[in-house]
């Protein structure tokens, strides 16, 4: 499971040793409204999954990716990986981010999260790690470019820095 990032042919080889290139199977053994714990019954998947790391979980029945961070990791006598998520509120929405001015140009893969006033949510970026600048300024690419000022750090895993944000 890749957060950011589209995978093609040339990049699945080389990733092959670091993750796998394909969906995985996972049995959903408990869910409550804040999380769920998932098995993966097939010990031959070769994708990492790190304490505080941020994924994309797609059920069957709905189609859409959910994001999850990784509270708990259990390996089972049989090989089987558990894994304990906490779910994140939101429907993810891909996005691209560059920095204004700097070296690096390029956009970049990023998920934007929507505000969720009922719930008192901001509007959040996952971004790719080291990206966060305090009061820094991003282009932020939807349907048009547009910029946005970075405000708080309000989570950081090892693949992902999650900022809320308000346009300029």
């Amino acid at each position: 499971l890749l957060t950011f990032g589209h995978i093609t042919e040339r990049t699945t080889q080389k990733l092959v040793p670091q993750c796998s290139a394909e969906f995985e199977p996972w049995s959903i053994t408990n869910e409550s409204a804040s999380g769920m714990f998932a098995l993966c019954r097939q010990p031959d998947y070769r994708t990492r999954i790190a304490h505080g790391q941020l994924l994309g979980v797609m059920k069957r029945i709905d189609k859409l990716i959910e994001l999850v961070r990784v509270q708990r990791l259990i390996l089972f006598e049989t090989g089987e990986l558990g894994v304990g998520v906490r779910r994140i509120v939101g429907i993810p929405q891909a996005v691209a981010v560059r920095m204004p001015v700097g070296s690096n140009r390029e956009y970049e893969p990023a998920l934007l999260l929507p505000a969720i006033p009922e719930k008192s949510l901001p509007p959040t970026l996952f971004l790719q790690p080291g990206r966060y600048q305090p009061q820094g300024f991003l282009d932020l690419y939807v349907k048009q470019k547009s910029s946005v000022w970075m405000l708080d750090l309000i989570d950081k895993g090892h693949n992902f820095e999650q900022v809320t944000f308000e346009s300029v």
